[in-house]
């Protein structure tokens, strides 16, 4: 806003200043140049937040992704009976893998050779 502001001053500066032909017009560069340079800063600033923004989104995507999963394997250890526990963690495991090859889970949240990412 205040880029914008300096930029419409210094044109409308440099416009009254050529009208009225009184002085130069360096006050006019001076201040068209402060409103670029602010307008560029804030661009910048803008872009690195919504950069920001997006990481974020995808962190917590992946967050939320990791704890379903995580969540999904207490249910199934909770199962008593040993054969039934290894059936449902079978089962879990591959619907995960069709969800990955599906692209419905991203694969950083997989687990890699017994490593969680």
């Amino acid at each position: 806003m205040i880029g914008f502001l300096l930029l419409a001053s210094g044109i409308g500066a440099g416009f009254y200043l050529s009208a009225a032909q009184k002085g130069t017009l360096e006050m006019s560069y001076v201040a068209s140049g402060a409103g670029i340079l602010t307008e560029l800063i804030s661009g910048v600033f803008f872009a690195l937040y919504q950069k920001t923004l997006q990481q974020i989104n995808r962190f917590h995507d992946r967050l939320a992704t990791t704890q379903q999963i995580s969540m999904l394997l207490l249910a199934s250890s909770l199962v008593a009976e040993p054969i039934k526990r290894d059936d449902a963690k079978i089962a879990l495991a591959k619907t995960m893998m069709s969800l990955s090859t599906a692209g419905c889970i991203p694969e950083q949240t997989l687990p890699h050779n017994g490593h969680s990412a």
